[in-house]
């Protein structure tokens, strides 16, 4: 809607799926399990597997996911969020 940070998604009335980073208030404890940097390098959480069943978790990946990812976006960048399912 309007006064949203994130782009309308005509496919899904009510769905927003990017936003500038600038607009977006992150909460304290937000992370995903996969982050594609600008520079197309992939980072994972760990090894995902069926039925969403994680192996070789990266130790502290929520501790550091913010000051990793968060702390050096470019507030002009836009963020999008994709929710995959294998």
């Amino acid at each position: 809607g309007e006064g949203s940070a994130f782009a309308r998604n005509p496919q899904k009335e009510g769905f927003y799926d990017s936003a500038k980073v600038k607009d977006i208030s992150f909460p304290v404890d937000f992370e995903t399990f996969a982050v594609v940097t600008p520079d197309g390098e992939w980072h994972e959480k760990g090894k995902m597997g069926w039925w969403g069943i994680v192996a070789d978790e990266k130790e502290g990946w929520k501790e550091s996911y913010k000051e990793a990812f968060l702390d050096k976006a470019d507030p002009s960048w836009t963020l999008t969020i994709i929710d995959c399912h294998i």
